[in-house]
């Protein structure tokens, strides 16, 4: 390969740049081997300390992985570490809001998804119904024993089957990035529901209309609840804002 010029400020940011651009282009593939520190100091046309510095830091990130006496492979995205995703996420949230917006984008992509393979083949998610119908049941036993914790990981974890059913990695990752997020609101909503079981049956509504195979309904039910999460969350809000004004 041709001698690609660099420049000498901020060396390893630089490199980084070289790097992505590769990559970008194509010329480094998902699972490839790419060239080792010898060969991309030659290439760049500076010392290996940086390039070192450069892989380093693109291990940590998980774009990278470096295996002893093998060499240096491109990662694919589910390897991305979470750790940066959760820093990219939190620092561009600004409003508790935001956060919920982006959560409905994503179920509505899931539950259509679930709702237009049901609608062709109704065995094709079975699984996933089964696993939905488990977590109301195991929502309805956290109710019972007025455990909160156990009320709030299982609705999450519903609402993950609903993202995960949009069969895209990335919707997944990121929803699962945001547990830490989904369980403080979820722990929100349900401190301001009187009749918990109103929840039970909002979440029962949405298998019901994935069931029909008709994804303006099944959007509808997703709609509907997302709507009363979020009048719950701001009647929540607001009374802790008037405690914390005592």
């Amino acid at each position: 390969m041709a001698l690609i010029e660099i420049k000498q400020t901020t060396v390893v940011e630089q490199v980084m740049k070289k790097i992505k651009e590769l990559i970008a282009s194509g010329h480094f593939q998902v699972d490839s081997r790419i060239p080792t520190e010898n060969e991309l100091a030659a290439m760049f046309d500076i010392g290996r300390s940086s390039i070192r510095e450069a892989i380093k830091i693109f291990n940590y990130l998980g774009i990278l992985k470096s295996l002893p006496g093998k060499g240096t492979f491109l990662c694919d995205r589910t390897n991305i570490s979470t750790e940066l995703l959760t820093w990219s996420i939190l620092l561009g949230i600004n409003d508790i809001y935001e956060f919920i917006e982006l959560r409905h984008l994503l179920e509505q992509r899931g539950i259509t998804t679930l709702t237009e393979k049901y609608k062709i083949d109704p065995g094709s998610i079975s699984e996933d119904l089964i696993k939905l119908s488990n977590m109301i049941d195991n929502m309805k036993d956290a109710i019972k024993r007025s455990s909160l914790s156990d009320t709030v990981q299982a609705d999450y974890g519903f609402h993950n089957i609903i993202i995960e059913g949009s069969r895209i990695s990335l919707f997944a990752s990121i929803f699962r990035t945001l547990e830490s997020f989904m369980h403080e609101e979820i722990k929100k909503t349900n401190r301001a529901v009187y009749r918990k079981i109103d929840v039970v049956k909002e979440h029962e509504s949405i298998i019901d209309a994935i069931r029909t195979g008709n994804t303006a309904l099944a959007v509808d039910a997703v709609d509907l609840h997302i709507g009363n999460v979020k009048q719950r969350l701001k009647k929540q809000m607001d009374i802790e804002q008037q405690r914390n004004q005592i």
